[in-house]
């Protein structure tokens, strides 16, 4: 990626620039990469990314092209995230049918929202937070 905080993808790995300006900066100056943190992706990645990329530029995700990429029952391996959109559907910005989900028109705005009930970092971190409060 090109910029402070930009992400880039290499060969499975991903790779984010540093937030530090001047270290970006003196990093580039320095003939080295203004890299900040690393992650070799897993299948499971993958998986959530090509999901999370079909909400975001697509607004769908239809369930056979995922079957057919993966091999593996969307509905199956979604259940949780298909449950945490239900509030979503609730609200008029989703619509869940047997063969694809469709971010309708009213929920395009909410699309990082929606599409955050895939991320599973996000779910962990959000569990995790949960989970200290109540010590």
């Amino acid at each position: 990626g090109l910029g402070v905080t930009s992400i880039g993808r290499v060969n499975g790995h991903y790779f984010q620039n540093s937030k530090d300006l001047a270290f970006y900066y003196d990093a580039l100056d320095n003939k080295m990469l203004p890299v900040s943190k690393g992650k070799l992706v897993s299948l499971d990645d993958i998986i959530r990314r090509w999901v999370i990329e079909r909400l975001m530029c697509d607004f769908e995700v239809i369930k056979k092209d995922f079957q057919t990429l993966f091999e593996k029952s969307f509905d199956s391996y979604f259940a949780e995230e298909l449950d945490r959109l239900k509030a979503f559907e609730k609200k008029c910005f989703v619509k869940q049918t047997p063969e694809k989900i469709t971010v309708i028109a009213s929920g395009e705005l909410f699309i990082r929202n929606i599409a955050s009930c895939f991320d599973w970092y996000l779910q962990q971190d959000k569990s995790r937070t949960m989970f200290s409060k109540s010590i």
